[in-house]
């Protein structure tokens, strides 16, 4: 498990120090990054991406897109860094659309709608309505 702190976002924040590859269209990429090294090595990289990431969130304001949850209302397809910056901007509400179908999408799955959201530039409302996923508001 990766740890970090408000303050490493913060002071990611601070000196600008932005992370533009988003998570789940860069996953291979990041994997690859991160499989390459030792695993002390590959915790800290990993953990440095995070931290840029929610700082980036924040800093473009991404985190106003909604996050993508299933049906149990509980468990996050898309929107987990939104999720975290806007707990660091202490926003108690976030918006959310909920697809209707149950959490056990397969990998190939996911990874298709996370492309498709990608390559949208971000909409998931229409990359949803593209692979008809039923969803809601």
């Amino acid at each position: 498990m990766i740890f970090f702190t408000f303050s490493d976002i913060e002071q990611a924040l601070l000196k600008k120090d932005w992370e533009n590859r988003s998570f789940q269209a860069s996953l291979s990429e990041l994997r690859n990054e991160w499989d390459s090294v030792d695993k002390q090595t590959s915790v800290v990289i990993q953990k440095k991406y995070h931290i840029k990431r929610i700082a980036t969130i924040i800093h473009y304001e991404i985190w106003k897109e909604p996050i993508i949850v299933y049906n149990d209302r509980k468990t996050i397809l898309d929107g987990g860094h939104r999720l975290w910056a806007m707990y660091t901007l202490k926003i108690t509400e976030i918006d959310a659309i909920i697809i209707k179908m149950p959490p056990e999408l397969t990998h190939e799955q996911r990874e298709s709608l996370w492309n498709t959201i990608s390559k949208l530039n971000g909409n998931s409302k229409q990359a949803l309505k593209s692979m008809n996923i039923e969803f809601e508001e």
